[in-house]
């Protein structure tokens, strides 16, 4: 057994899961800190294993765990999943739906900007423009993974059987990742108009909060 690697047990199965590289590590890193920056009592935690399946009888060694800061104070090597909001794998397809959510995230204070000075034009602008971007940006990523598959691969497993059906399923799964782009930046849109105002703004001290400009 590789020194990198960490012991699984799933479907009856014992598995070995490697360590997340620097790549994984690094979109650990940004999820880390997009969740904080939201809720700074949660923490995304990628050592903890954790107890699953209907009978209890799994172990899982998720790439990342959302819970509370303080969920697995005392919890040995496999913990209960009760406390943990959602699980985070990352995955081929993942990073490649990153650049999606990097621009669906920056059409927000776009579209806010819109929303508050009544410019429906503008939010529909904002959204087309940001769609437009995401994907083209998602379909090159896609195709260069499609081209360089025989060296991306391998990255993710080194199970030959594994990388052969990866490999035959690449295009449906970027042909999929590719689509899925397209509903990412309008569902940040909606996010840019829930929130009419920039992030750092406080709302009025006599109502407690902002009023949501209505859109002709």
């Amino acid at each position: 057994m590789r020194e990198d690697a960490r012991l699984e047990f799933l479907g009856g199965r014992l598995g070995r899961k490697a360590w997340p590289d620097g790549t994984r590590g690094r979109v650990l890193q940004w999820l880390t800190r997009a969740c904080v920056s939201q809720r700074p009592e949660l923490w995304l935690d990628s050592q903890q294993g954790l107890v699953v399946e209907r009978h209890r009888e799994g172990r899982a060694r998720p790439d990342g765990s959302l819970v509370a800061s303080h969920a697995f104070a005392g919890a040995r090597e496999w913990a209960d999943p009760a406390p943990v909001l959602i699980v985070v794998e990352v995955t081929l397809a993942n990073l490649v739906f990153t650049a999606a959510v990097a621009v669906g995230q920056a059409t927000i204070p776009l579209i806010s900007d819109r929303a508050t000075k009544h410019d429906s034009t503008g939010v529909r602008r904002s959204v087309r423009a940001g769609t437009c971007l995401a994907l083209s940006v998602v379909g090159l990523i896609a195709a260069s993974v499609i081209v360089l598959s025989s060296w991306v691969v391998p990255l993710f497993t080194q199970d030959a059987g594994v990388r052969s059906q990866v490999t035959d399923l690449l295009p449906l799964v970027l042909a999929a990742v590719v689509t899925d782009a397209l509903q990412a930046v309008v569902g940040f849109g909606l996010v840019g108009l829930k929130r009419p105002c920039p992030v750092s703004c406080r709302p009025p001290s006599a109502t407690g909060r902002w009023p949501r400009p209505p859109l002709p």
